[in-house]
C-alpha cells in the first residue's frame, strides 16, 4: 500500500525526511483550536457558493464539526469578507470557480493529496488561480518558498495537463 502524502505535510517532510515515518508512530493530539478555522473556512465558502455561483464539492457543502454551544467570534467576520473580497477581485467573471476542492495523483512510490479551499480555471483549462485560506495567528510562507502550494500546483498541473500557467 502506497503512503499518502498531504501537501501540507511538505515542508515538514522536506526538511526531515523521517517525520513521515515518525507521525505514523504517534497517535495526533486532540486540539480544540481548529474549531473557528473550520468555521471560517465553511463560511468562505458557503459565501462564494451563494455570491460567486462557485461549485460546492459532490454530495454539497458539508457544515463544519463544532461542538454544541459553540459561537464563532465576531471578530472573525473580517477574515471572511477579505477572503470574499480576495475571490471577487481577482478571479475573472467568465472562469470556473469550486471550493473544497480535493485533489490526489498516485505517482510511483506514494500519492499525493491535496484541498484546494478555492480552484479557478479559465475556460480552455490553461489557467488556473489556487487559494489556501489561512486562519491561524501563526506566520505563512510566502507562495514563492510553500511547499504546500507547491504541492497542489503539481496536483492541478496533473488533473489538467493543458495548464501552462497557476497562481497560487
Amino acid at each position: 500500500m502506497k503512503p499518502v502524502i498531504r501537501c501540507s505535510q511538505l515542508d515538514q517532510l522536506f526538511e526531515c525526511p523521517g517525520s513521515f515515518t515518525l507521525q505514523q508512530i504517534v497517535t495526533p493530539r486532540e486540539r480544540s483550536d481548529p474549531w473557528e478555522g473550520n468555521w471560517i473556512h465553511w463560511s468562505i465558502a458557503q459565501r462564494l457558493i451563494a455570491e460567486m455561483s462557485a461549485t460546492p464539492p459532490d454530495g454539497g457543502l458539508p457544515a463544519p464539526e463544532l461542538p454544541a454551544g459553540y459561537n464563532p467570534p465576531r471578530a472573525a467576520d473580517w477574515l471572511i469578507d477579505f477572503c470574499v473580497r480576495q475571490a471577487q477581485q481577482t478571479i475573472p467573471i467568465n472562469w470556473s470557480l469550486e471550493v473544497e476542492v480535493p485533489l490526489a495523483y498516485e505517482f510511483d512510490r506514494f500519492i499525493l493529496s491535496g484541498h484546494h479551499d478555492m480552484l479557478a480555471l479559465s475556460h480552455d483549462a490553461k489557467r488556473s488561480k489556487g487559494k489556501d485560506w489561512k486562519a491561524v495567528r501563526n506566520v505563512v510562507d510566502p507562495a514563492d518558498c510553500n511547499n504546500q502550494a507547491l504541492g497542489y500546483i503539481v496536483l492541478e498541473k496533473r488533473a489538467y495537463p493543458g495548464l501552462q500557467e497557476s497562481e497560487f
